[in-house]
């Protein structure tokens, strides 16, 4: 539990002192850093700003490297100042062979992001350690502009490059510094163009991989031809008891396709009365009354089809294979009381199963990734060998509504 706190207390720590907090992997190895830009109210996100690469000294958390920088206290009032600024610790794997390879994939990752000018890449090294030689800088000139150092560093005076830590960031950028290697600068309609595709991945892989369980509430409509001469035996008539409960629980195989198993039922609770109450001579009394009961369960296995998908909406074909088990009993019972008289029972239990085919065709609307709403048309081919319960079958069709749940493996 403590270690838990200590990491949500971190967490918190971390938003208050940045915009965004990032991870960025390079060679196995996972780096936190921070993300800031002076681009006020800037919920939309525009291409071309400029950007400040922060890397701290060996002995400065994360933290420290983002409340002791002044460079994201300057105003921005035109897009020649705004900038992103990306905050990262001192790496200890790094040295002028692999700094390279590192800056590069780290400025790819952040652009993919947040769709900068490369161009103007500015790199301020905190460290007073010598990552770089002069004879580096050429090769380094290609993914950043200009590399800003502390005073004592001895790369000052190496390269037009390279730019004391107490010249404003201002200047430097007025010197028009850009990379030797050019970079085309993304548009406003590439931005548009690309999050629509991505947002087209996203929709096209949003069931794969999958568990879900849809419970659905609906009413059953049995065909005529499954109907037959009421059961005067069990006194139960499965075509008057509409109510159908379905839980169904899978997994979707892809993002066409899935699995499932199939529970429902129908059901009525046991009924009760008293039709004739008779006093008799000899002063006792006589009760005549009936009862009654059914159920019926289904259990099987499926299979979904996914033909459309859009935005929130998808639909969907189930096929299913069932068992059906259905059973009812009734009958009357006459019981005197406080004399000799006639006490009989008459009841019957019927048990039938058969093989069900369901056939369902639905949608699901997506409230959230994991819950959603969702209805379906299913008609069912069954019969049994004998009637039971006014039935010879329970063919026909239903109209469900329900809630759905799914989640990623």
């Amino acid at each position: 539990m403590r270690s838990v706190i200590t990491l949500l207390l971190a967490f918190t720590s971390n938003l208050l002192f940045a915009q965004d907090i990032r991870v960025f992997t390079y060679n196995g190895h996972e780096t936190q850093f921070a993300v800031y830009s002076n681009r006020k109210n800037g919920d939309v996100k525009l291409p071309g700003y400029n950007v400040s690469i922060i890397m701290g000294d060996k002995d400065q958390e994360l933290s420290d490297i983002f409340q002791n920088d002044t460079l994201k206290n300057g105003e921005a009032i035109s897009m020649v100042n705004f900038s992103y600024f990306y905050y990262i610790p001192y790496q200890e794997s790094l040295d002028e062979n692999s700094l390279y390879a590192f800056l590069d994939a780290f400025i790819r990752f952040n652009h993919d992001a947040d769709y900068f000018d490369r161009n103007r890449v500015f790199l301020y090294l905190n460290s007073k350690a010598e990552l770089l030689s002069c004879k580096a800088l050429d090769t380094l000139n290609e993914i950043v502009a200009a590399i800003v150092v502390p005073p004592d560093n001895p790369l000052l005076g190496c390269s037009p490059l390279v730019f004391n830590s107490d010249v404003p960031l201002g200047d430097i950028k007025k010197r028009s510094m850009r990379t030797t290697k050019q970079y085309e600068v993304v548009t406003l309609d590439y931005i548009a163009q690309k999050d629509d595709t991505e947002k087209t991945n996203r929709e096209a892989k949003i069931w794969n991989n999958q568990l879900f369980g849809n419970f659905t509430l609906g009413y059953h409509w049995i065909r005529s031809g499954n109907r037959t001469a009421f059961d005067e035996e069990t006194l139960i008539d499965f075509s008057k008891i509409n109510t159908y409960y379905n839980l169904t629980a899978g997994y979707y195989i892809n993002n066409w396709s899935g699995l499932f198993l199939n529970f429902g039922f129908v059901i009525s609770g046991k009924e009760k009365g008293i039709k004739d109450v008779r006093s008799n001579v000899d002063g006792s009394v006589t009760l005549s009354g009936s009862g009654k009961g059914a159920a019926a369960i289904k259990l099987g296995l499926g299979l979904r089809l996914i033909p459309f998908k859009k935005d929130r909406l998808t639909t969907y074909a189930d096929i299913s294979l069932n068992n059906l088990s259905a059973i009812a009993g009734g009958g009357e019972v006459t019981r005197t009381i406080g004399g000799s008289g006639t006490n009989t029972t008459d009841t019957t239990k019927k048990k039938e199963k058969a093989v069900s085919y369901d056939l369902a065709i639905g949608a699901t609307y997506r409230v959230t990734r994991s819950f959603s709403f969702l209805g379906n048309f299913q008609y069912e081919f069954s019969k049994f060998d004998r009637p039971i319960g006014s039935v010879n079958g329970f063919g026909g069709m239903s109209v469900n509504l329900g809630i759905g749940f799914s989640f990623g493996l």
